[in-house]
């Protein structure tokens, strides 16, 4: 027993060695814990600033069609699509009729220069997610439609009309550095303008 009192302050500072690893390991995991909390916090944050960002920015991209019911002139509304959760704010278009004549007359080439430099305006506001019914009405034919949001300017090209027994469109959305956002033709035939 005696010799043991001779180790007796090796044995308590092997023993408050051990004890402090022990502490060193439980605040390790400790904090480990702690650090893995406030990323998954930092994350739930940063989630929902993106998504305020979002709600307060609108969403980018829209088309336009037309419905395929005319009014009593014959002209047809034009239709919003924003397929986007979020709405699409400060929304206006400057639309240019093209014609379709060839350019082989000066009659011809005046008529489509008229167009060509008188484009026509119009406000059309916020646009909610999903389809929404403008106020804008054409009449059938080929049109540029420059779409200008408060974030983003995008050029749709839409041609629509009468095509066979029914009724045909055609569309395509791109930004000014050839991205295409959407395109469609229907019905299969119906002269494309893409």
């Amino acid at each position: 027993m005696l010799r043991l009192w001779t180790f007796a302050p090796a044995i308590i500072i092997c023993a408050g060695a051990i004890i402090a690893a022990f502490g060193g390991f439980w605040a390790a995991y400790r904090q480990s814990n702690f650090n893995t909390e406030i990323r998954a916090k930092n994350e739930e944050i940063i989630r929902l600033q993106q998504a305020n960002i979002n709600t307060l920015k609108g969403s980018d991209v829209c088309h336009f069609v037309a419905t395929y019911t005319p009014d009593s002139n014959g002209r047809f509304p034009l239709t919003s699509i924003n397929g986007n959760e979020d709405p699409i704010y400060d929304v206006y278009l400057i639309i240019r009729s093209h014609v379709d004549a060839p350019l082989d007359t000066p009659e011809h080439q005046a008529e489509a220069l008229h167009y060509m430099m008188n484009p026509e305006r119009i406000e059309i506001g916020t646009l909610p997610p999903g389809a929404k019914q403008t106020n804008v009405f054409l009449e059938p034919g080929y049109y540029q439609i420059d779409i200008r949001t408060r974030y983003n300017k995008l050029t749709q090209m839409l041609r629509f009309g009468p095509f066979a027994s029914g009724f045909g469109q055609s569309y395509i959305v791109s930004d000014f550095k050839g991205n295409i956002f959407s395109k469609n033709t229907s019905p299969d035939g119906y002269s494309k303008v893409y």
